[in-house]
């Protein structure tokens, strides 16, 4: 099961939920350092809102994803929602 999203600034991302594992792979930035700080907003995001299905995750990811032009926008709103 997996979520992904292309951004039109070409940003993008993939969740991969397995059966013994997940993984995250994006490219917001090009700058190594900006790249692992957004890395940890994005996991604490994940640990933090997934409490019931992968699939109610999936919907708040998709929700939070709606308006966004650029992966820098979605760090944005998932730090407001901290």
């Amino acid at each position: 099961m997996w979520i992904s999203c292309h951004f039109p600034s070409g940003a993008n991302f993939k969740y991969r939920v397995r059966r013994y594992d997940t993984t995250l792979e994006f490219a917001f930035s090009n700058d190594d350092d900006e790249g692992k700080a957004q890395m940890v907003v994005f996991n604490n995001w994940l640990k933090r809102t997934h409490t019931t299905s992968y699939g109610d995750l999936f919907k708040d990811l998709e929700s939070l994803c709606e308006g966004c032009n650029t992966g820098v926008e979605l760090i944005s709103k998932m730090k407001d929602h901290e």
